[in-house]
């Protein structure tokens, strides 16, 4: 990890710190050390996310019935990761608690409204006037199983019947009286892990349903289906070799698609913007709305086809050309459309893969914000850390009023404002990668000349554009000189620091938690190992699989 310098603590991103850091070097030197083969984080139990608990309840109760209470659903707040694992609140709020109460009520009145649903829960024989034991402990059973994700003991099992289902003054009341107290149960709100017995002295082994759990909802967001389940029955998730089909399957399902995609999302942090963040002379025309819907989509579309149709490798990700851009956003990328159906169209030479894609360089307004650039790549791409020294005047009129914009470029403006004192120790590792991309304006267009706008969106003035930098850290052992982002890409590349904080930023994004040296060592050594060791055009895919075909995934620490 680099010292930075006079660096304070105001853009630190709070707990992104590692104590797994490994050795600089090449791309084929594994940064990360396997001390405990065995060994898992710690972690408190954890509830269901709000994408989680959408799923469970959709699987649960069918996608009718789900489409009736999805807007009562959608009041929990929300939980998605953002930039780190902090934004994940891990306890259960009265606000949450508040929001399970109302959906749980929405689906008891709903049992209480149809039969038809009652009988989809629980049978054709629990909507009759009299109920045999068998039928009532049938559904108790089987719904019981599927909401906890568990078989249920035969004690539990009478133990609803009696002090449940017996309350309910119908058939359908006993189902929905049931329903309403497992939604409200800590079995079906947490993933709660207490296994059957110690491992050793540090961890015990997880049952086979609690494996199956972790598996399904690190993996997918939702809960075990028929055929994880099924396993877990037969006792059939006790290695690794009989992990790999049912690993292999839930990657690769829509919902494991889709993790993948949000992980993405996660560790590029892409953006959206607004169209009055822009001069009318600076857009020309163009609609925003319509070119961040179009970078959207075309980013999924070309994660999609590169990891599940190519196959590609991490650095075929971020290297290759090819496109699926239409509209604007195809003229934004130098291309003719993309054919809905057809091969991929090829982009601009000035730009290439994942990292130089509108929604990844792209900012909010005239200006480039080199800065803004420049820390994303050291935070996001190589897993940096660093502050603002406090006191500093980021509105500093001697380089941001509309008299400095109209006699100097964004790039002299910025090393004015940097080169202080306080701000040198940072900005000599921010600010390259930041001007490497200056050849891009705010809307992700390659520009050969700086048009810098007044504070009301005047044009000023026409400025040279500089890209290259010397002497640049970009993760490597020695500093590397830079002529634009290109560039700053292929020096990423050539050493381990940006695959291994890829590596990193997976292991934080589907675990939910920091890593540690002692506890995931091996996992994260495991992972990078099948990503840029062995084959550096390994499929992306193995490495989001590996992290779930290791020993730590059979097992918890005991703290």
């Amino acid at each position: 990890m680099f010292a930075f310098q006079n660096c304070g603590p105001a853009f630190q991103l709070a707990g992104e710190t590692s104590s797994s850091e490994g050795s600089t070097g090449s791309k084929k030197m594994n940064p990360f050390t396997c001390s405990a083969p065995g060994g898992q984080s710690v972690s408190s139990i954890r509830r269901l996310s709000k994408a989680q608990y959408a799923n469970t309840l959709q699987d649960l109760l069918g996608g009718a019935a789900f489409a009736q209470i999805q807007p009562t659903v959608a009041t929990l707040p929300s939980d998605e990761m953002k930039l780190s694992v902090n934004d994940i609140q891990k306890v259960i709020s009265d606000t949450q608690m508040t929001a399970y109460q109302n959906v749980a009520e929405a689906v008891y009145n709903q049992v209480l409204a149809s039969s038809s649903l009652a009988q989809s829960i629980g049978g054709a024989c629990i909507v009759q006037a009299t109920v045999t034991s068998a039928c009532r402990d049938d559904f108790i059973r089987n719904f019981g199983l599927r909401a906890f994700r568990r078989p249920l003991s035969a004690e539990e099992v009478g133990r609803w019947g009696a002090q449940v289902f017996a309350l309910g003054e119908s058939s359908l009341d006993r189902v929905g009286l049931v329903v309403y107290g497992m939604l409200m149960s800590p079995n079906f709100l947490l993933k709660p892990e207490i296994g059957t017995e110690p491992a050793d002295a540090d961890t015990f082994a997880l049952s086979p349903f609690e494996l199956a759990s972790r598996l399904s909802y690190d993996l997918t967001d939702g809960p075990p289906d028929a055929e994880l389940m099924a396993a877990a029955t037969a006792n059939k998730l006790s290695s690794r070799a009989e992990l790999a089909a049912h690993v292999d399957r839930l990657v690769s399902s829509a919902r494991g698609r889709a993790k993948i995609r949000a992980f993405f999302v996660y560790w590029l942090n892409p953006q959206r913007y607004s169209a009055a963040s822009f001069a009318a002379d600076f857009l020309q025309g163009v609609d925003v709305v319509q070119l961040n819907d179009e970078f959207e989509r075309e980013m999924f579309e070309y994660l999609d086809y590169m990891v599940f149709t190519k196959k590609a490798s991490l650095e075929d990700l971020l290297t290759s050309r090819e496109s699926f851009a239409r509209g604007p956003a195809a003229e934004v990328y130098g291309h003719v459309p993309h054919v809905p159906n057809g091969p991929p169209a090829i982009m601009s030479a000035e730009r290439k893969g994942l990292l130089m894609r509108g929604p990844v360089i792209a900012t909010e307004g005239n200006e480039t914000h080199p800065i803004v650039r420049g820390v994303k790549i050291r935070t996001r791409f190589l897993c940096e850390t660093m502050g603002l020294p406090s006191g500093v005047m980021t509105n500093d009129p001697t380089f941001f009023s509309d008299e400095a914009r109209a006699l100097h470029s964004t790039r002299f403006r910025t090393d004015g404002l940097t080169s202080q004192g306080a701000c040198v120790g940072c900005h000599r590792l921010i600010n390259p990668p930041g001007f490497a991309f200056e050849n891009f304006d705010g809307l992700g267009r390659v520009r050969a000349v700086e048009r810098a706008y007044s504070v009301q969106g005047a044009f000023l003035a026409e400025h040279e554009i500089r890209t290259d930098s010397s002497n640049v850290l970009l993760g490597n052992v020695q500093s590397v000189n830079i002529s634009n982002g290109l560039d700053v890409v292929d020096r990423m590349l050539e050493a381990n620091t940006m695959p291994g904080c890829f590596v990193r930023q997976a292991h934080r994004f589907y675990k939910a938690q920091l890593e540690s040296a002692e506890d995931d060592g091996c996992a994260l050594s495991s992972s990078y190992q099948k990503l840029m060791v062995e084959n550096s055009e390994a499929p992306l895919l193995e490495m989001f699989k590996s992290a779930y075909l290791h020993d730590s995934v059979f097992r918890r620490r005991m703290k």
